[in-house]
């Protein structure tokens, strides 16, 4: 399994729009046909790993996986406030792909950041 980018960005997007201080995401509210369940399980593992959420992927003795999101943490709202803008998340994967395979997500986001300053004249 690998880390993706654009399913950590759809992740949280998903979390910003569904989820509130009260009720629990489970994997059923992050539904994406491109990515399998163990795919978008595995993203939000690391999601949670780096503190970018709160929660938790639950795997059971069937085989099957499950997860509990109850929110964002202030780490994942700056990190998807930098690639939210449809513009400046193509423009940082293009810039990104010219150099490089691939990133971790701390570059993406101080790339988006760089991008995001020039396009403000900063």
């Amino acid at each position: 399994m690998q880390l993706i980018p654009d399913l950590i960005r759809e992740i949280l997007l998903t979390i910003e729009e569904k989820g509130t201080n009260y009720d629990v995401l489970t994997l059923s509210d992050f539904e994406y046909p491109e990515y399998d369940d163990d795919t978008v399980a595995y993203n939000m593992k690391l999601l949670l790993d780096e503190d970018y959420i709160i929660g938790k992927v639950q795997s059971y003795s069937d085989g099957s996986i499950d997860t509990l999101i109850d929110r964002m943490t202030m780490a994942g709202h700056k990190y998807l406030d930098n690639v939210r803008d449809g513009v400046v998340w193509e423009e940082t994967k293009r810039t990104i792909c010219s150099k490089l395979k691939s990133v971790s997500i701390n570059i993406i986001s101080t790339v988006a950041s760089a991008i995001i300053m020039k396009k403000l004249g900063l």
